[in-house]
């Protein structure tokens, strides 16, 4: 609820096609609440380098992990 009355708000004053999302975006969670309150672009990024921070050690498990995390992100996008 809060997210969808921030979005309208911005909505009423962007001068851009799309309104994309960024900043504390760290779940699919989110990512659901945002694109439900409007937003047509989600931006995750730290959550990212976070699972790449916590595997440097081992790429495989680093890449299985983003893809897991990527897949659970763009599912959330489906409303």
């Amino acid at each position: 609820p809060e997210a969808s009355r921030l979005l309208e708000r911005v909505r009423a004053r962007r001068e851009r096609p799309y309104l994309a999302v960024g900043f504390g975006v760290s779940s699919p969670e989110h990512v659901a609440a945002l694109v439900k309150g409007g937003a047509e672009g989600v931006i995750v990024g730290s959550a990212l380098v976070k699972i790449v921070e916590q595997n440097l050690s081992n790429p495989s498990k680093c890449s299985e992990q983003l893809q897991s995390f990527a897949a659970k992100l763009k599912e959330a996008t489906k409303l």
